[in-house]
């Protein structure tokens, strides 16, 4: 893929909408990035909605595969650990999503597992970035998730699979960031899709999840 194509959709990953001018890589002529962008709508990677540009179907699949420190997506499947953090109350703790697919959304605190890392130690890395705790909760493997999530059209956006585990906070934490949410109540937020399939299938003690979703 063009240098120009993938500045493009690497500022688009990171972002809901963009202007023309935001995705404009320096000291590039504007009608050679005004071709690759089309280029880009062309093969359904963006969508134009004036004055806006967003991910397309196939864009939001190129982001789930994408590796912010390759530049590229990832030649592997998604390994990620998912964390169930309960309070005192049995609310779970949820974090907006700051990048594509499904940036703005809420979901269950989660990332990708390193090489040379443990599950769990993955998991708990996680909630100090992510949750910023100083103290973590005794982490219990709970599942095993295979999550695939399809656009309106069927076309496959996300594929991840997933070791979840669940905790208790026994104290109260300052993150304005997260979203407690007492499974069972109406959400406050919009959730990522999965996320309620997963804390139905923690709940009910499956060890293996498998989910199947359109959105």
């Amino acid at each position: 893929m063009h240098y120009i194509k993938r500045y493009i959709l690497d500022n688009l990953v990171h972002a809901k909408y963009l202007r023309n001018r935001d995705m404009r890589p320096k000291n590039v002529e504007s009608n050679l990035y005004q071709y690759h962008l089309k280029e880009l709508v062309k093969d359904g990677y963006v969508a134009k909605n004036t004055p806006y540009y967003t991910l397309a179907q196939r864009g939001l699949r190129f982001a789930d595969m994408y590796s912010s420190a390759l530049k590229k997506p990832r030649p592997q499947p998604k390994l990620i650990t998912i964390s169930v953090i309960k309070d005192e109350n049995g609310r779970v703790a949820l974090i907006p999503r700051s990048k594509q697919p499904f940036i703005g959304t809420y979901h269950l605190p989660s990332g990708k597992i390193h090489e040379d890392e443990t599950a769990k130690d993955a998991a708990e890395r996680e909630l100090v970035e992510k949750l910023q705790l100083n103290l973590l909760p005794d982490l219990a493997y709970s599942a095993t998730a295979h999550v695939l999530l399809a656009g309106g059209d069927g076309s496959l956006v996300s594929e991840y699979y997933a070791v979840v585990f669940c905790g208790t906070l026994h104290r109260q934490i300052d993150n304005s960031n997260i979203e407690w949410y007492l499974l069972g109540s109406p959400t406050p937020k919009a959730l990522m899709p999965g996320v309620l399939d997963i804390l139905e299938g923690v709940s009910q003690g499956q060890k293996f999840i498998e989910i199947t979703e359109t959105f």
